[in-house]
């Protein structure tokens, strides 16, 4: 069965169509998919995160810490649940981290 050239035409526009959704697939640009992963981060307003915790007992603890050092401070948990973020005022970032990873605060 031999192909007509409008058949053959048609065959090539499909395979050039399949071919370009492949490639963009795996050679696209990678903006939509890091606008979707920001559009899915948390929103926390004036504060900012300065540790993660893996429960609410560990996130109370470094919240606590921070507060010891004078340090205002707070928790929020994940949208699954299971985590929970430390949050601070962002002047309050660097000292907090200084507190957290040294255990002093400059």
């Amino acid at each position: 069965m031999a192909l007509t050239v409008s058949d053959e035409l048609l065959v090539l526009l499909a395979v050039i169509f399949v071919l370009s959704g492949v490639l963009r697939r795996y050679f696209g640009s990678d903006v939509p998919r890091v606008e979707r992963k920001l559009a899915k981060a948390r929103d926390y307003g004036l504060l900012s995160e300065v540790a993660t915790a893996p429960s609410e007992q560990a996130a109370t603890f470094v919240r606590d810490l921070l507060r010891s050092k004078g340090i205002r401070s707070t928790t929020a948990p994940d949208d699954n649940g299971t985590t929970q973020h430390v949050l601070v005022f962002p002047k309050d970032a660097q000292a907090a981290a200084d507190v957290l990873l040294h255990g002093t605060e400059d």
